[in-house]
C-alpha cells in the first residue's frame, strides 16, 4: 500500500508501490527524501506511507562523489561445521564476485541559470549455488538416475546499471524548469558452468 515517487512522479506499478517492479531507487544521489505517514493529500492514489525521492540538481559549483566496493572469494569465510554437515549442508554459498560503484558529478552549464547533475552506478553479484550440480548421466540414454557431476555446477548472476541526468533551469526569478532522464538495465540469470574442479 505504500507509494514511492521520484520528484513527485509515481515510480513502479499501480499496485504494491515499486516492490514488484525491477526499478531501483537511487537514494545515494538524492538531495532529499520526503516521508508522509499520515494526512496525505490527493496526489497519492493509495493509502499507506508515501516516499518522495528528490534527485540532486547541481549548482553553481562543480562537485561530485565517487564510491567503490568489491568482494570475492578472497573475502569469504565459512561457518560450516559438523553440526551443519549432519543436517545435510555440505558446502557454503560460494561468492565469486560482488561490486558496487558510483560516480556522480554536477555543476553549472550557465551560472545562476542552468545546472546539470549526472550519475552512473553499477552493482551486482555472481555466486555459486550450493549443492546444485549438473547430472553426469544426462546424455547417457542407458542411465536414468542422477549422478552429481562435481565439474559442472550452477551459478547465478545479477547486475544492474543506472544512469541518470538532470537539467534544471531558473527560467524566471519565480519559476524553475527541470528535465530528468533515467535509464536502468537489469541482467539476471543462472547457468551451469564447467569449473574443472574436483
Amino acid at each position: 500500500e505504500g507509494t514511492v515517487q521520484v520528484d513527485g512522479m509515481n515510480a513502479g506499478p499501480a499496485f504494491g508501490g515499486g516492490g514488484v517492479s525491477s526499478f531501483a531507487y537511487d537514494f545515494v544521489n538524492a538531495q532529499e527524501v520526503q516521508v508522509t505517514v499520515a494526512g496525505g493529500m490527493g496526489e497519492s492514489d493509495r493509502g499507506g506511507p508515501a516516499f518522495n525521492i528528490v534527485p540532486k540538481t547541481g549548482g553553481n559549483t562543480f562537485s561530485g562523489t565517487a564510491f567503490g566496493s568489491t568482494a570475492g572469494k578472497w573475502s569469504q569465510g565459512s561457518n560450516l561445521d559438523d553440526d551443519l554437515r549432519r543436517v545435510g549442508i555440505t558446502e557454503p554459498p560460494g561468492l565469486i564476485r560482488n561490486w558496487d560503484t558510483n560516480l556522480a558529478i554536477g555543476g553549472p552549464i550557465r551560472r545562476d541559470r542552468l545546472w546539470f547533475f549526472n550519475n552512473l552506478r553499477t552493482y551486482g553479484t555472481h555466486q555459486d549455488i550450493p549443492g546444485l550440480y549438473a547430472n553426469a548421466n544426462a546424455l547417457d540414454p542407458s542411465k536414468w538416475s542422477y549422478l552429481r557431476d562435481p565439474n559442472v555446477r550452477a551459478r547465478s548472476a545479477g547486475a544492474k546499471k543506472i544512469e541518470a541526468i538532470r537539467l534544471t533551469s531558473q527560467a524566471t526569478p519565480r519559476h524553475k524548469v527541470g528535465f530528468y532522464w533515467e535509464y536502468q538495465a537489469n541482467c539476471t540469470g543462472s547457468a551451469l558452468v564447467n569449473t574443472g574442479e574436483r
